[in-house]
């Protein structure tokens, strides 16, 4: 028994040193270079791809039908891509009136919001969630064998229905939660009220608050609905089909794996156009 507590005891400070160092790590990516813990979290994310998606292959090949099911993997995640880009890239523009700027150039002032406003974030958060809350049951129902404990346990599996049912509800909910976090109509309203800038046809203050949170309700469930058909509706094929479960995972890991690397690439870019100006004063 005292073996056993100072071996899960160990493990428990191996994890939280590696932990801190990660953290350690991200926050000195994040002053001197780009992507801060996110661009960490990418490598893991890449490198867990490659080891589901070689297990799942692996599994796939065993099947008579394998080169058509392989087939219809590589054309899914490559579709899954294509709109990952296109989601990521396409935004709907709110024309804004800027009362300092020449006409000319007034056409191209706008607010942009993206089809898919929370980004891959939701997927992350609500992976983390889940596992967290599975761990806890699982630890809960190993230390107090009560009967609804256990039934809670094995429906907070992803490859349960109830279980992919309620992550799929999780997923839909933060990603209209994290569409308002990365837009704030409130902070954007107040910024052109304090500018002298509006929207045409629409008053400043409350009336553009309302104007802008209109657009940005459309587009988080928009963006909600996407994500939750294709990062939560291949878990009902994991739960159909129990020994494709590696391969159902790859499509929300791939919506996150775009979203990071397009982000990354935006700050880099900034980064480079702060250079990219002529030095007038010398």
């Amino acid at each position: 028994m005292k073996l056993d507590l100072m071996y899960k005891a160990g493990i428990v400070c191996i994890l939280l040193a590696g932990g801190f160092l990660t953290i350690y790590l991200s926050t000195i990516n994040g002053s001197k270079g780009v992507g801060g813990m996110m661009l960490i979290m990418l490598f893991g994310i890449i490198s867990g791809i490659g080891q589901q998606a070689g297990e799942g292959f692996k599994k796939i090949s065993k099947s008579p039908h394998a080169v058509l099911i392989t087939s219809i993997v590589i054309l899914a995640i490559l579709l899954i891509i294509v709109l990952s880009v296109l989601m990521e890239r396409s935004e709907y523009r709110i024309p804004v009136t800027q009362v300092m700027i020449n006409n000319d150039l007034n056409r191209e002032s706008y607010i942009p919001i993206k089809p898919n406003a929370s980004g891959g974030m939701a997927i992350m958060f609500a992976m983390s969630m889940f596992m967290i809350t599975s761990y806890l049951l699982q630890i809960l129902a190993h230390h107090f064998p009560v009967g609804f404990l256990k039934i809670f346990e094995k429906g907070m599996s992803m490859y349960t229905f109830m279980g992919a049912t309620m992550y799929i509800i999780v997923l839909f909910t933060l990603s209209i939660v994290f569409g308002f976090v990365n837009i704030d109509a409130g902070q954007l309203a107040e910024g052109l009220r304090n500018s002298g800038d509006y929207i045409k046809g629409v008053r400043s203050g409350k009336d553009t608050k309302r104007y802008i949170n209109k657009y940005v309700w459309f587009f988080s469930v928009f963006g909600s609905i996407y994500i939750c058909i294709i990062a939560g509706s291949p878990l009902y094929l994991g739960v159909l089909f129990p020994s494709y479960r590696k391969i159902v995972m790859l499509p929300g890991m791939a919506l996150m794996c775009v979203g990071m690397i397009f982000t990354t690439q935006d700050q880099i870019r900034a980064g480079k156009s702060l250079y990219s100006y002529k030095k007038w004063i010398k």
